[in-house]
């Protein structure tokens, strides 16, 4: 990648990322200032005023009555974590950004903050277009039919849930049960090493838990750091997640399926690669930060101009992000280059 073009990438990252806390802050002030926190709270049961949840593609549903004004901030507080991880891991936020401003990529695998709005929105530009397509040959997308507290409470639900239900389960124990059976082949490290330890990151940070026992990770290794059972796996969880959307007789259609599945596979990619908090996030990107200002104008009617803006930024930032896609790829991708690491048995950088 030149040194122009991720000098590019650092900006359009840098004023995104502002405007997804911008967003929170938005959040937080439609709650505060405007009915969707009253509605929230004097609606306990009305709809979805359950919880439910997922596991391994299966639904959960429970008759655990909530406030779902309680409930909302308790999701609020997740993607507050969410960021708060992502803002940490991989070297950091700032140092990345301050690397890419330099033409400087120290990293196989970039801290996800920087690279987030140019993935979710290269996502969402792809998903729309296919759309588009679709629409033109007569197979239709469909869409919500309701746009009131209800539905954005819902949307915001989604991405933990799903998340958990279509990548972190399913993928996640893939990912464990290779990992304890590497960990049980080499009982002098046995000792060393948290079998609870070893399980709990397998499920929130698969990459990390695959280098604890020496497996081959995407940091170090590039695309053979994911077993064939891993893409088996991510293939069965994307279609099965494209398909959850036409079943549930909420207002998707037909061409729902496909956009689903793309959209699907890149979360799970996000989940492997970086961990639990990278896929929530990412689906936060589609729900809540697009949902928020679509929802948003109908309380504000001047937040109708933020939501053309953001639209404009998502598409700009979009088509830069699938330019960069294709160098990157083009370069050799997550392939390309060394990593330097330490095999135990040795003293000899490997």
């Amino acid at each position: 990648m030149s040194g122009l073009l991720q000098k590019l990438v650092a900006q359009v990252s840098a004023i995104t990322v502002v405007t997804y806390f911008l967003t929170m802050a938005i959040i937080l002030a439609l709650l505060a200032f405007t009915p969707l926190g009253p509605d929230l709270l004097n609606n306990p049961l009305g709809y979805p005023g359950t919880l439910y949840f997922g596991a391994f593609l299966i639904p959960i549903f429970t008759q655990i009555r909530v406030n779902l004004l309680g409930s909302f901030l308790v999701l609020f507080s997740i993607y507050g974590l969410c960021f708060t991880i992502a803002l940490k891991s991989n070297g950091g936020f700032l140092e990345g950004l301050h690397n890419m401003l330099r033409g400087h990529v120290g990293r196989r695998i970039p801290n996800w903050l920087v690279i987030m709005p140019l993935v979710s929105s290269a996502l969402l530009v792809i998903v729309v277009a296919i759309t588009l397509l679709q629409d033109a040959f007569g197979v239709p997308t469909g869409k919500l039919p309701f746009n009131d507290y209800r539905l954005f409470y819902a949307i915001a639900y989604a991405p933990p849930v799903e998340e958990t239900m279509f990548r972190i389960s399913t993928l996640g124990l893939i990912v464990a049960f290779r990992v304890i059976w590497r960990n049980a082949l080499n009982p002098a490290a046995n000792s060393r090493r948290s079998l609870a330890r070893l399980v709990g990151l397998s499920f929130l940070f698969p990459d990390k838990a695959k280098g604890e026992v020496g497996m081959p990770t995407l940091a170090n290794n590039g695309w053979q750091g994911f077993h064939w059972s891993e893409w088996a796996a991510l293939i069965l969880t994307s279609v099965a997640f494209g398909l959850a959307h036409y079943v549930s007789n909420v207002g998707w259609e037909a061409g729902k399926v496909l956009t689903a599945a793309i959209s699907g596979f890149g979360l799970g990619l996000a989940f492997l690669a970086y961990g639990a908090y990278a896929s929530i996030l990412l689906h936060w990107f589609f729900n809540v930060y697009l949902g928020a200002y679509s929802f948003g104008q109908t309380l504000v009617p001047g937040l109708l101009t933020a939501d053309v803006l953001i639209a404009l930024l998502s598409v700009a930032v979009g088509i830069i992000g699938i330019v960069t896609g294709i160098v990157w790829l083009a370069s050799g991708g997550p392939n390309r280059g060394q990593t330097t690491y330490m095999v135990q048995s040795t003293s000899a950088p490997v």
